[in-house]
């Protein structure tokens, strides 16, 4: 294990496993009680 400090994740999907991947790096990081949020607002138009 590395300890690091990150302010962003970037997950590339280019692979068949990358959803599950992109999960479990979720799913881990909540686990360790890692706050997360959008990195920017969504642009929605009406």
């Amino acid at each position: 294990m590395i300890r690091v400090s990150a302010d962003s994740i970037c997950v590339h999907g280019d692979s068949p496993g990358a959803v599950a991947a992109a999960r479990a790096v979720r799913e881990g990081l909540e686990a360790d009680g890692v706050e997360l949020a959008a990195f920017a607002s969504p642009n929605v138009s009406g």
